[in-house]
């Protein structure tokens, strides 16, 4: 299944089309978010990732980016890119990158006519603490067990954090500053096992009980990666709702008999039931689609994303990663086609109506 986050940055951009435009009322908002909640695991009134719809009769809004648009003279429009044709790491398999990191697979970006801004769908999470690096350094002295504090700091310090290149502990508390506390808490709670443990992490919630910060609200930005340079005909691939359709349907097929061939008839039954869809066999109708459908999607470029969003088998538990021909060179060959067109035709259909080429 397509990631909530990569559903969010979907939702968004398809919506962009309409920045600076009158933007179209989303009458099942209130359900979109349902399916966001529920993917995203949400089940309190701490999470604040719904704040993409002020309410189920208002337009949507922007205001979630950690960096607000403005209308502006030189905005085009607002494109949906595959991070993975971007800059890829050539050494590490975008199966395995998305597998971990899905949320990276699919960026939005604002294109203006000095170029193409990506934006990343980021959580941030709120620091737990409001306390200081000194009152931190107050609390390991104090302890009975300094001695033992102090060796896993400075372990954590030479392998994993960095704050000093020498590695004793009055270098360590110089070079740990405020701005570095909540990098070092990321990894403080695997610090210590066994018997110190306990220990250690009651005396340190006793000593720091009036410091815990009363914001909880996990909330989601969009956070820029900066300008990057891509050409006008990586622009146009981009509009190509049939060659993608075309190109799809090719590494779809190829993917089928490739699970057909070895006897796994539960996932070519599967790819054949998509690959149906893009002949425009079976309707399917939810929030997601609904929304796109408002936003003007139409044609080929809904018959292809109708099948393409429920083709993504790649990460978790159970996926199209966990079978058992990861050995096998046609396996990594037919999957790799097949995840790459898979976000490429996401991207055509979303992208479908939007000036990228001016």
């Amino acid at each position: 299944m397509i990631h909530s986050t990569d559903l969010l940055t979907l939702a968004l951009t398809a919506i962009g089309k309409y920045w600076g435009q009158k933007k179209p009322e989303i009458s099942k908002s209130k359900d979109f978010s349902a399916i966001l909640r529920v993917s995203l695991g949400a089940d309190s009134d701490d999470f604040d990732c719904l704040e993409i719809f002020k309410s189920e009769k208002e337009k949507v809004s922007f205001f979630c980016w950690n960096e607000g648009l403005k209308q502006e003279e030189s905005l085009i429009s607002i494109p949906l890119v595959s991070l993975q044709d971007l800059s890829a790491p050539a050494e590490i398999s975008p199966l395995i990158t998305h597998a971990f990191h899905g949320n990276n697979a699919l960026v939005m970006g604002v294109r203006r006519k000095t170029g193409l801004t990506i934006y990343r769908p980021k959580i941030v999470m709120p620091a737990r603490y409001t306390f200081t690096a000194k009152e931190f350094i107050r609390f390991v002295e104090v302890r009975q067990n300094r001695e033992s504090i102090v060796k896993q700091l400075l372990w954590q310090n030479e392998y994993n954090l960095h704050f000093s290149d020498k590695q004793d502990w009055d270098s360590f508390v110089q070079s740990f500053t405020d701005d570095k506390i909540e990098e070092l808490m990321l990894l403080w709670d695997l610090c210590f096992s066994g018997e110190d443990a306990g220990k250690i992490y009651a005396e340190f919630d006793v000593f720091f009980k009036d410091y815990q910060n009363p914001n909880t609200k996990v909330t989601y930005v969009y956070q820029s990666l900066g300008e990057v340079e891509v050409s006008e005909s990586f622009l146009s691939a981009l509009l190509n709702v049939k060659l993608r359709r075309i190109e799809f349907q090719k590494a779809l097929g190829a993917i089928r008999d490739f699970a057909m061939s070895r006897k796994a008839e539960k996932w070519a039954l599967h790819f054949q039931k998509l690959y149906s869809k893009l002949d425009g066999v079976g309707e399917d109708s939810d929030d997601l689609l609904d929304l796109f459908k408002q936003c003007g999607m139409e044609g080929e470029a809904q018959i292809l994303f109708n099948a393409s969003i429920r083709s993504d088998v790649f990460g978790g538990m159970g996926s199209w990663n966990d079978v058992h021909f990861s050995d096998d060179p046609e396996y990594t060959q037919v999957s790799q086609d097949f995840y790459r067109e898979l976000y490429l035709a996401v991207s055509a259909c979303v992208n479908a109506s939007l000036p990228l080429v001016k």
